[in-house]
């Protein structure tokens, strides 16, 4: 096999460059597994399915190199230069890749198993369907990267920037994201469970579909993000922000809002049974036809809110319902409602409460009851002459 690829020798067996025998060998016979090729100038190579297993290319100009199906498990790729690289279908398990600059590079259907990309540079590369389980990616700049249908299940991206990323339908199962930046990335139908995501920037982030059952957010900010129909059971969302967050349908059985900021956002037909919504933020959220039994909405703030569903077996005592719209809302066997709390919100005639306790008719004045029968209409006096 004979590959091409100037060679630009410099300095060859010095300390922290390669052996200039092992090049010639490569350029050869298109394998040199086992190799030192630190530092050599590969830029633009064609090695399209070369064998480099074990190699120590730690610092190389591999910029624009086609590398398609090459063989590189176990390769020392560290600081090495792979801007522009064609990786596509390249076996890279267990590589070295930490610090490398992969800006643009294309690792379509790459194999990464168990790889170390940490603080490497991923700008804008192609990852999709890349295989990543266990990876290390921590500090890896990855913002506009396309990463759909990837697999990530039980990597680590700590503090890793995926800014504008594309990961819908990714299988970050058990990932560890905790800190990293995915400001407008696309995680539609991505599969998230069980993964860690505390302090995560998830502002604008599209999560529509996404499977997020037992995940920890905690302290997440996922303002105005997009969690139409996620699955979110048994999750951990504790102090995190989700305000003017699309939460339509959202599946959150189980999970722990608690201080949570909800403001504004939309739980229409969300099911949040048992949940802990304690002291959380709901100031202005829409929970029309939201499912809430069991929950615990104890010290929450409801200002403004739109309650329109059913609230059984419900924790409410504390919670601010000044301005809130009851209309529709009914509450069934409901523990520390008063009235006093009910004074400073509104209804219909569909909504329902436990006798004794009443809420002024949102169409009507504030001191008009709900149940008051309206008077008749007088008769019309007789028209002068």
């Amino acid at each position: 096999m004979c590959l091409a690829f100037a060679i630009l020798a410099a300095g060859s067996s010095g300390t922290g460059a390669f052996e200039a025998a092992d090049l010639a060998r490569l350029k050869a016979e298109g394998a040199c597994a086992g190799c030192d090729l630190r530092s050599a100038q590969l830029a633009e190579a064609a090695l399209n399915g070369a064998s480099l297993t074990g190699t120590d290319l730690s610092r190389a100009d591999l910029s624009w190199a086609n590398l398609r199906n090459a063989r590189l498990t176990i390769s020392n790729l560290s600081n090495a230069n792979l801007r522009g690289a064609d990786l596509s279908g390249a076996e890279l398990s267990d590589a070295n890749l930490s610090g490398a600059d992969l800006a643009g590079a294309q690792l379509f259907a790459t194999s990464l198993d168990s790889a170390n990309l940490a603080d490497a540079g991923l700008e804008r590369a192609d990852l999709a369907e890349a295989k990543l389980p266990h990876a290390r990616l921590d500090e890896a700049r990855l913002s506009g990267a396309d990463l759909s249908r990837a697999v990530l299940h039980n990597a680590t991206l700590t503090g890793a920037q995926l800014v504008g990323a594309l990961l819908g339908q990714a299988d970050l199962t058990g990932a560890d994201l905790s800190r990293a930046d995915l400001s407008n990335a696309d995680l539609g139908e991505a599969r998230l469970s069980r993964s860690t995501l505390t302090e995560a920037v998830l502002k604008d982030a599209d999560l529509s579909g996404a499977e997020l059952d037992q995940a920890d957010l905690s302290a997440a900010r996922l303002s105005r993000a997009r969690l139409a129909g996620a699955l979110l059971s048994i999750a951990e969302l504790g102090a995190a922000q989700l305000d003017g967050a699309d939460l339509n349908g959202a599946d959150l059985n189980y999970a722990n809002l608690e201080g949570a900021v909800l403001a504004e956002a939309n739980l229409r037909g969300a099911r949040l049974s048992n949940a802990d919504l304690t002291v959380a933020d709901l100031s202005r959220a829409d929970l029309t036809g939201a499912e809430l039994i069991g929950t615990d909405l104890s010290g929450s703030t409801l200002s403004g809110a739109r309650l329109g569903a059913v609230l059984r077996r419900v924790r409410i005592g504390g919670a601010n319902l000044e301005g809130a719209d009851l209309s529709g809302a009914v509450f069934a066997e409901v523990e520390g409602l008063t009235q006093d709390q009910l004074d400073g919100a509104c209804g219909n005639s569909e909504t329902q409460l436990s006798p004794g306790l009443s809420v002024a008719s949102c169409s009507a004045s504030a001191d008009e009851p709900l149940d008051e029968t309206p008077e008749e209409d007088a008769a019309p006096s007789p028209l002068a002459e």
